[in-house]
């Protein structure tokens, strides 16, 4: 049993939004031998604008972690976009996602959005 003392507080880091982002299912094969994932958090009411990105390659693909400290009772809804960088130095961006989950497992690119159409 653990006793606490009154008056006394966890003073841990307390985050209102906390992903956890999975690249478990990227090969890094090209076209999308760099991942990146942008994520922005908007919360005005309380002067909050959080952006930040995550970087993913075949050296450095453990699951990673985003976090947003935020106003108490502030909406959780965030946006993120995936970037698939090639080694010729092409870009795939998808398109912009808002959510409130609290997992995000990157897809691998589809062979098909490697080629834009003509």
């Amino acid at each position: 049993m653990v006793k606490r003392r009154a008056g006394l507080r966890d003073l841990g880091e307390h985050y209102l939004i906390r992903v956890e982002v999975f690249p478990t299912l990227l090969t890094y094969a090209d076209p999308a031998k760099i991942v990146e994932v942008d994520f922005s958090y908007s919360d005005p009411d309380h002067d909050i604008d959080e952006h930040d990105s995550l970087v993913f390659t075949s050296t450095d693909n453990a699951k990673k972690t985003w976090r947003v400290r935020g106003a108490p009772g502030g909406s959780k809804k965030y946006k993120y976009q995936l970037k698939y960088f090639s080694s010729s130095g092409g870009i795939i961006t998808q398109p912009e996602v808002t959510q409130d989950a609290e997992v995000i497992v990157i897809p691998p690119m589809l062979a098909s959005a490697a080629v834009p159409p003509r």
